[in-house]
């Protein structure tokens, strides 16, 4: 979408401070679309935030080059990378860790997933089964471990690439970038979110997950492609697509206020005098009602592929 950007008005000169914040912004988008994934500019009178829009899940058969993304990041002031987590946890609970999550892969005794699973869910499961796309005795394996098999399986015959997370994650470590807030979450409540709670918190997961193995490999690869063509809408709507969203790491009960509060974290950035590149999820920029959604209706323009 090619929209006028923000900032001085028509026939005034901007400050010299605006213009060459503007130009370095433009520089870093031209930059960055080389690599052919999605980016927006949004400017304000003060400020300019490029927003990077990533998947999980890229196909080695995706053609993309990442050395563009990192170079934009390099020429940037500063990188907001939320995805980005550390957790500190020693060697002996992680040990720990692992054993609880070995013994979680079944449920426990007296239940299975007609407990949990509507019968047509169910019904989706026992063909997945038949297929062999499922392990033998589904029923008995824990909603979240069984969603990660189905997962794996695709991965496995798809084959994925280095993640451009991954190459974000590097180019900060190795270039030594500014960091807007890095999260940071304790072990224990690591732990509590993946461990705690009733198997069916994890039902949206496995029937996500369900999609993915029902559409197989070839939607995998049609997602991948589209997000390195910058066709959102594609992405978005895949089957492939909502696995990523309502499994573990990622908290499908984040609210109404938690959302809120992110996106006020975003418009924050542009508050201030500085060029920010911003790499999120393109799921959090592009759903609808996300930041893109959110920045338009603030009043702010936005420059980059179409969303909607």
């Amino acid at each position: 979408m090619g929209l006028a950007l923000t900032g001085a008005s028509a026939g005034t000169a901007q400050p010299a401070s605006d213009q060459a914040l503007e130009q370095k912004a433009e520089e870093i988008l031209v930059v960055g679309r080389r690599s052919g994934i999605p980016m927006w500019r949004v400017s304000s009178g003060k400020t300019t935030l490029v927003l990077v829009g990533t998947i999980d899940g890229v196909t080695k058969s995706t053609s993309w080059d990442p050395a563009p993304l990192v170079a934009a990041l390099r020429m940037s002031d500063r990188v907001m990378f939320p995805q980005m987590h550390a957790v500190a946890v020693s060697p002996f609970a992680m040990i720990g860790y692992l054993a609880k999550g070995r013994r979680q892969s079944s449920l426990p005794k007296g239940q299975t997933l007609r407990d949990f699973l509507p019968p047509q869910q169910l019904q989706r499961l026992q063909v997945l089964e038949k297929r062999g796309l499922a392990p033998k005795g589904a029923e008995r394996k824990h909603p979240l471990h069984l969603a990660f098999g189905l997962r794996d399986n695709i991965k496995e015959k798809v084959g994925y690439g280095q993640s451009p997370t991954q190459y974000v994650t590097g180019a900060i470590r190795k270039h030594k970038l500014k960091l807007v807030p890095i999260q940071r979450s304790s072990a224990k409540s690591f732990a509590a979110d993946l461990f705690g709670g009733s198997p069916s918190r994890h039902i949206p997961c496995l029937i996500d997950a369900m999609d993915m193995a029902e559409a197989g490999p070839a939607a995998v690869t049609a997602r991948s492609q589209a997000w390195a063509s910058r066709q959102v809408q594609q992405v978005l709507n895949s089957p492939a697509e909502d696995v990523y969203h309502s499994c573990f790491p990622a908290d499908p009960r984040s609210g109404p206020a938690e959302r809120a509060a992110f996106h006020a974290g975003i418009k924050r950035l542009l508050q201030e005098p500085q060029v920010t590149v911003a790499v999120l999820n393109l799921h959090t920029l592009a759903r609808r009602g996300g930041i893109l959604d959110d920045l338009t209706a603030s009043g702010h323009q936005v420059r980059g592929p179409a969303w909607r």
